[in-house]
């Protein structure tokens, strides 16, 4: 208990509100204090039925004290006995977390790996492993019979830091043989993919990770197999092969963001349609089909695919209801049936003015169904699963962009043109940013919208309602 005491003392002001840690405010004296309590402690109860929990309390102090060498044999102390994930966790943050180096080749082994990977968006002070700092850590390495580990930071160097993807292609043979490979050989195979991968030899790097899951990798080498084999055929423009009856990627988790920002209308379609898949697949590729027909005006496709949600699965992750909506009359306005709205659009779509109606009916749609944010989530950076570019045609719109082909149209009925005018200007309530679309409309624009409401329609009900502008 006097230890405990003397830990929260020391760190109490080190810690801020969220939880960030500075080594500068943690009171020495009392870690000092801790250490002893606990030397005491285990002193008199060696075998007590606290003395693991007081050994594990060391490796605070250890930590508050900024004594990384100590904190490093805590850590291979703690290890040599069974432990979890908490563990390493831990390890991570408090001691690989540092910039001063571990004591021991393994735990720096993990540390360089984590400097070869750095990322742009991290602190500024941690520097990418030069090849001067490796070729010192090589006798270390070699003391503790990790010498193949360190061929591997080599290797891994040419990859991160010296991209010489070529290289690391050249060093790293192909697999051999059939069965599962240990840790480090799984790990020089997937830098080899991941070096064909950014020369984008996109056939080359389908077959070594087509090879590497036929080897009966365990269970977290496949996990990482699939994704890269998901990216590589993303990549190469063969998602249809992701869908395949015999294909080796299995895993909704890697499918799903693929359908929903990488894949074309057909495919979307096939998906929508093949009973073999998972319900939650179809639900997702039938919604993701259907919204992208409407955002994109491909209102003819959209009447043609709405015979798909007779058979479509119901529930997650999306709700498939909306595209079936009937007339409805929100806050005063009022709008025919959903299909009826986009019949209208996809008769004039070849030729011809829209309907003012028709266009404030499909904005409302919109707004009623929350999409001013997309209802997809994300699309994810060109590096990652689903980072692709979009293959589905066109380009998306808002609801902003419907409001302004009304406003734009003064032989629009009034009902209508005061309406969108109405919408318009209220997509920049109250910030003054538009969260209807992408748009970038001056302020001196809306300004416009506004006295025209106000002046040309002043009986209207929307121009008695809005009051202001944004």
């Amino acid at each position: 208990m006097l230890a405990r005491v003397a830990i929260n003392a020391a760190q109490a002001n080190a810690l801020d509100e969220y939880g960030f840690f500075d080594p500068t405010k943690v009171d020495a004296l009392q870690a000092s204090e801790a250490a002893q309590a606990l030397d005491r402690y285990l002193a008199a109860y060696p075998q007590g039925q606290y003395a693991a929990s007081a050994k594990g309390l060391y490796r605070r102090v250890h930590w508050l004290a900024g004594d990384g060498a100590q904190l490093t044999a805590d850590y291979q102390q703690a290890l040599a006995a069974p432990q979890d994930m908490t563990l390493w966790n831990e390890i991570d943050l408090k001691l690989l977390g540092n910039k001063q180096l571990p004591a021991t080749p393994l735990f720096l082994l993990v540390q360089d790996l984590k400097r070869l990977r750095l990322h742009p968006e991290w602190e500024e002070s941690w520097q990418p492993l030069t090849t001067e700092e490796l070729n010192g850590q090589q006798a270390a390495f070699a003391a503790a019979g990790l010498s193949a580990q360190w061929e591997y930071l080599q290797l891994a160097h040419r990859y991160y830091v010296a991209k010489d993807y070529a290289g690391v292609v050249q060093a790293i043979a192909a697999p051999q043989g059939s069965g599962p490979l240990d840790l480090l050989a799984f790990s020089r195979q997937m830098l080899r993919g991941m070096a064909l991968q950014a020369q984008q030899q996109w056939p080359q790097a389908e077959a070594h990770w087509q090879q590497l899951l036929a080897a009966k990798p365990d269970a977290m080498q496949q996990q990482l197999l699939q994704l890269a084999l998901a990216m590589t055929l993303e990549r190469a423009d063969k998602l249809e092969a992701l869908f395949a009856a015999q294909s080796p990627v299995t895993r909704d988790e890697l499918r799903d963001p693929l359908l929903r920002f990488s894949a074309a209308a057909k495919l979307l379609r096939q998906v929508s349609a093949d009973q073999a898949l998972s319900g939650e697949l179809r639900n997702t590729a039938l919604y993701t089909l259907l919204l992208k027909d409407l955002n994109r005006g491909h209102y003819a496709d959209f009447l043609q695919d709405q015979a798909l949600l007779a058979q479509a699965p119901t529930g997650k992750p999306f709700d498939l209801a909306p595209f079936s909506q009937g007339a409805s009359n929100e806050e005063g306005y009022s709008c025919p049936a959903l299909s009826e709205t986009v019949s209208q659009l996809a008769s004039t779509q070849a030729g011809g003015k829209p309907a003012a109606k028709a266009l404030n009916c499909l904005g409302e749609f919109f707004y009623r169904q929350g999409w001013d944010e997309s209802p997809l989530g994300s699309k994810p950076g060109a590096t990652l699963l689903g980072g692709a570019p979009d293959r589905f045609a066109g380009a998306a719109y808002g609801r902003l962009a419907l409001y302004r082909q009304v406003i734009a149209d003064a032989s629009a009925p009034e009902a209508e043109r005061s309406y969108a005018l109405f919408r318009a200007i209220n997509c920049f309530a109250s910030s003054g940013y538009n969260h209807c679309g992408s748009e970038e409309i001056p302020k001196a624009e809306r300004k416009r919208w506004f006295n025209t409401l106000k002046q040309s329609y002043a009986g209207s009900v929307w121009a008695k309602q809005l009051k202001y502008y944004w």
